[in-house]
């Protein structure tokens, strides 16, 4: 037992300090995390990275919204190899397509459980809820909760009104979604 505390201590002292290219008030980055390229990363406020997370871009961003909490052993990864050039094997292929790599962005109040897995261009939306084990290959509208390989809606997190009521206490009337959006949010309800 004495063994694990002085463990934790020591990876708590000698932790990295990152240089993000926007950091936050309140985040929190786990134990044993690894992340590539800090400057090309933006955290809002409140942002807590679980341990042993993932984090790898090179050539876009990655952006985290206000108020997001990530599970442990979440990988993101917002590029590819250029897969497509004949005669030259990938691993010795460095020419990008603009194909190759996109923006992942999680805006705010998000919860992304353990062992999800974020690929490039994927924004996952406020309020949404990403159930762990999730590959997520596509976008994620607002305040759904999805799952699965590939990732894909279950349902909503709240009622349409429900949701109306959280923007209301979290958003001033100008950021809040509008009813075209509710609207839309509504057809992802399970029946």
């Amino acid at each position: 037992m004495l063994k694990n505390i002085i463990k934790k201590l020591i990876a708590y002292i000698f932790r990295p300090e990152y240089k993000f290219a926007k950091r936050g008030d309140k985040c929190f980055i786990g134990s044993n995390c690894i992340i590539n390229s800090a400057s090309m990363i933006e955290l809002g406020n409140h942002v807590s990275i679980g341990p042993n997370a993932v984090l790898y871009c090179i050539y876009k961003k990655i952006i985290f919204g206000n108020n997001v909490l990530l599970g442990p052993n979440v990988t993101m990864v917002n590029g590819d190899h250029n897969m497509r050039k004949i005669g030259v094997p990938i691993i010795d292929n460095n020419e990008k397509e603009a194909s190759d790599d996109a923006d992942i962005i999680i805006e705010d109040d998000v919860w992304i459980g353990a062992n999800v897995t974020i690929l490039k261009g994927v924004t996952v939306g406020r309020g949404a809820v990403i159930a762990a084990g999730a590959v997520v290959t596509r976008s994620i509208p607002p305040y759904c909760v999805s799952g699965g390989i590939p990732a894909h809606v279950l349902n909503i997190r709240f009622t349409i009104e429900q949701v109306k009521q959280h923007e209301g206490i979290l958003y001033s009337e100008k950021d809040r979604m509008k009813d075209g959006q509710l609207q839309h949010l509504a057809s992802f309800a399970t029946k």
